[in-house]
């Protein structure tokens, strides 16, 4: 609860129309405190995150539990899809409204077809619902260009933009009309690895030429 405590005081760090996007246990998400640290926190602002690891005892209550700040405007994502089957549980039992392809899933997408094959199900399947689809670990143009033709619309990855604790952002031109997200880095040397605590994230780029 401290870590949240602290991300959201950096919500002012952000761009105006940028979501602060919170990891947090299921646990945590029904609890009191959780709701005591977000109350005055402008609902468009937040995105509530669950990863493959955060196991659900009991979907109906946490589904009761995010309703009303849901109804706010805070988003529900689900991490880590592609990764195991708990994410595909959390995208059956709560209806995300973004669903973050894993690393797992993107990675050598530009030449498995098989990676391909499932990345086109989860966006048909995404349309269904009315869920956004981010895809995580864009590391190269052939995997960006690849994710674009299947209509993936967003993404993240050190080829759009590197984690920092600089301020978000300028926007590049990715080609095609398409513009994404980047960071001017404070800290040259330091990519964003393990050992830093980063209380943000970059904004989403956009892959789709639709801005």
């Amino acid at each position: 609860m401290a870590a949240i405590s602290v991300a959201i005081t950096k919500l002012g760090h952000l761009p105006p129309r940028a979501r602060l996007s919170i990891n947090a246990s299921p646990q945590t998400l029904l609890s009191e405190g959780f709701r005591a640290v977000v109350a005055g926190v402008p609902g468009a602002r937040l995105a509530v995150e669950l990863t493959e690891h955060a196991p659900v005892d009991d979907y109906h209550a946490l589904t009761t539990a995010l309703a009303s700040l849901r109804a706010t405007g805070v988003q529900l994502m689900v991490d880590d899809a592609g990764a195991g089957f708990a994410s595909l549980k959390h995208i059956l039992g709560l209806r995300p409204d973004v669903i973050k392809l894993d690393l797992a899933l993107t990675r050598d997408i530009d030449t498995d077809p098989m990676r391909r094959a499932l990345t086109a199900s989860l966006v048909g399947f995404g349309r269904e619902i009315s869920a956004t689809l981010v895809a995580e670990g864009i590391e190269t143009r052939s995997a960006l260009e690849t994710l674009r033709a299947l209509g993936v619309t967003y993404g993240q990855g050190h080829f759009l933009a590197r984690p920092t604790r600089g301020r978000v952002s300028e926007r590049v031109d990715l080609g095609d009309g398409s513009r994404a997200a980047a960071q001017r880095p404070r800290h040259p040397h330091h990519d964003g690895s393990a050992g830093m605590r980063r209380v943000q994230r970059p904004e989403s780029a956009v892959l789709a030429s639709d801005l």
